[in-house]
């Protein structure tokens, strides 16, 4: 666990950035490890993340295009900005994800 810890900390100082290659899958990625951790972590990743996101997404048609084009960059944004409603059967905890918004 202090590895994870260590991670943690370390997405907080620096998190993914939009000109760093691999953005949609290391925000996927990211994204599950900060909602594992929980807290504080969550609570000051899940804002910034959403927002970088949400100021990219096409108005037009709900999109992102990115890397590897818009349907793999539309995917790992929607996996992304989902990940706390454990939708993927690997991630459910059967928990329910709390309206704290």
């Amino acid at each position: 666990m202090p590895e994870a810890i260590r991670g943690g900390n370390f997405l907080l100082r620096v998190p993914p950035g939009i000109n760093q290659g691999h953005f949609c899958y290391a925000t996927y990625y990211c994204t599950q490890a900060m909602f594992q951790l929980g807290g504080n972590y969550w609570e000051y990743y899940r804002p910034k993340m959403q927002a970088v996101l949400l100021q990219r997404q096409n108005a037009a048609n709900g999109s992102w295009n990115m890397e590897h084009g818009p349907s793999y960059a539309t995917a790992m944004c929607v996996l992304a900005l989902t990940v706390e409603y454990r939708f993927l059967p690997i991630y459910q905890r059967g928990e329910e994800p709390t309206d704290k918004k």
